[in-house]
């Protein structure tokens, strides 16, 4: 692989994303004030923007090169030259960046292959019952392995290609049978939305592109909504609040620290009197994507590959 196409692929990798979020944090705002369970995928759609854009445009000279105006080439001029010095300099940051992001999503992968080998984790025939039946009421196809373990812990997924629900055997002791039913339920939903996967990239990108403003924030918010989201389609098969509802109140009494992704997800200030709030105003219906969804996605990318094509 020559320089140049690592060179230009920098340059899309670093630009697209870039204005694709600025787009996105321009309107996601908006957007996320709807209460649309959705909306939140969107974040991982400016990672496939550089691809993309090195597939459409490679070997194409920038637009505002070839114009005769002497201003819009000057300009043009400028653009390639600020990309340029961005793509030298920068890249060392941005590459370590990209580890360290890397290090901190499949960091979690060793602990859990760890627990593993030393037999801290403990199949239940219990807990795999309840997990059929629900897999199968939730057309859930994959297989999806659920364990115990000891410690001050709650209950969380873990995994987007071999799912694993992990389960404090406290914690589970303190739940009754619908209560348990309630919190797998929702531990599903999120492997039916594949939210370890669109979460772990969320997060990715995060890292990758720390230097966009509000970007964290914006992800902070992801976690409230598949959260939301979570809840909302697992009251939708249970056809019922209360479990639901008193699981969560005893998660939340549980004083243990917030997973990675789950349902003792903590995010700070009025979290949990959201989540109870949604869980009581439920219509319970199952959430769907909308034709406005598809569309913010389509105009974030096409805006973000002409951007592309006129600065690199």
């Amino acid at each position: 692989m020559s320089f140049e196409l690592v060179h230009t692929f920098f340059l899309y990798a670093l630009f697209g994303p870039l204005f694709g979020y600025t787009l996105l944090l321009l309107i996601g705002k908006r957007l996320l004030k709807d209460n649309s369970y959705f909306w939140s995928e969107i974040l991982t759609i400016p990672l496939l923007i550089p691809v993309l854009a090195v597939i459409i445009y490679w070997g194409k000279p920038c637009p505002l090169l070839t114009f005769t105006s002497t201003p819009l080439k000057n300009i043009g001029e400028f653009l390639c030259f600020f990309g340029n010095i961005a793509a030298r300099y920068f890249t060392p940051v941005f590459v370590f960046a990209a580890f360290y992001g890397m290090h901190e999503i499949i960091r979690p992968y060793f602990t859990f292959n760890r627990f593993l080998k030393t037999h801290r984790l403990k199949n239940n025939e219990r807990l795999n019952g309840i997990l059929a039946e629900l897999k199968e009421k939730m057309g859930i196809k994959k297989e999806v392995f659920c364990y115990l373990v000891s410690g001050n812990i709650t209950i969380f997924t873990f995994k987007f290609y071999k799912p694993v629900i992990i389960i404090g055997e406290e914690y589970a002791k303190s739940l009754d049978f619908e209560e348990l039913k309630a919190v797998l339920a929702h531990e599903l939903a999120h492997i039916k939305a594949k939210d370890s996967l669109i979460i772990s990239l969320c997060q990715f990108a995060t890292y990758l592109y720390f230097f966009v403003p509000g970007l964290k924030k914006y992800f902070e918010k992801i976690l409230l909504f598949r959260e939301l989201r979570a809840d909302k389609v697992a009251l939708g098969y249970l056809g019922k609040k209360e479990p639901l509802a008193r699981a969560l109140v005893k998660t939340y009494k549980f004083e243990t620290k917030g997973s990675w992704i789950g349902f003792a997800l903590e995010l700070g200030g009025d979290f949990e009197i959201r989540r109870m709030q949604a869980i009581i105003e439920s219509d319970l219906k199952i959430p769907r994507r909308n034709f406005a969804y598809i569309a913010v996605l389509t105009l974030i990318v096409i805006l973000s590959l002409i951007f592309l094509y006129f600065i690199c």
